[in-house]
């Protein structure tokens, strides 16, 4: 492969033979194993992920754990949740004599990740953990050895994971049709707050790395398999740039 053009030739050859997506085609109604769900903390995000729940097929949500009882009376009631299966912070760990639920989705604030996620696995649950996963390498070290000794299963929250385009794109890497990646660019604009920059500083103590850069490292990632890659970050007038 040599030019550009060669690349997006053999990418898009490629797309044509991808499947067809869901609802393109008729599939008889689902049968199978379903995904019985916790959400940790309650704020918009679960929201969102709570009603797009409502039609999925493979995952129902089950359980909800917040630290505001006012939150937990209302999703019990909006979600048709079972009071048994609702927590606090401070009783979490007891979903370990729950087999009721499998999974807990985590949707807490950056820097509570890393306890929450080993909270969770101890008590024997597979984990969804949002981006970002932790706040730093050593965390996230810990977060994938925990769960790991504790058999359970961690996956971060990035949507793309299993799009058939994604998965074309690693099986291309993988077999060598892609050749030897030299180079990775994935622009993108994000509105840039700083009052989103200010209240992360004060929760994590750090400035913010906006979310949507997030969806440019997992795409590099497809591109590059494991291996470390340089990030150019540009907010505003700011100028940042690390190892990825």
């Amino acid at each position: 492969m040599n030019t550009r053009r060669d690349f997006l030739q053999k990418m898009a050859a490629s797309a044509i033979l991808l499947p067809l997506p869901a609802w393109a085609v008729h599939q008889q109604p689902y049968d199978g194993p379903v995904l019985r769900v916790a959400l940790m903390g309650l704020g918009g995000y679960a929201t969102r992920v709570a009603e797009a729940m409502k039609s999925c097929t493979k995952a129902k949500l089950v359980g909800a754990i917040s630290g505001t009882p006012a939150k937990l009376i209302d999703w019990r009631s909006k979600y048709g949740i079972p009071e048994k299966n609702c927590y606090n912070y401070e009783s979490f760990y007891n979903i370990k004599n729950n087999p009721d639920i499998d999974a807990v989705y985590i949707t807490t604030p950056n820097a509570l990740h890393h306890k929450q996620v080993l909270q969770a696995a101890a008590a024997g649950k597979h984990v969804i953990c949002e981006k970002p996963m932790a706040l730093n390498a050593k965390e996230g070290a810990e977060m994938v050895a925990a769960c790991k000794k504790a058999g359970v299963k961690l996956l971060v929250g990035y949507r793309m994971h299993f799009e058939p385009k994604t998965l074309e794109v690693i099986r291309m890497r993988k077999s060598g049709e892609l050749g030897k990646i030299q180079f990775f660019q994935g622009p993108m604009r994000l509105p840039y707050r700083r009052s989103h920059t200010m209240a992360a500083e004060q929760t994590t103590g750090r400035r913010r790395f906006a979310d949507g850069y997030w969806h440019l490292c997992h795409q590099r990632r497809a591109l590059h398999g494991r291996r470390g890659a340089h990030l150019d970050h540009r907010a505003g007038n700011q100028n940042r740039s690390g190892e990825i």
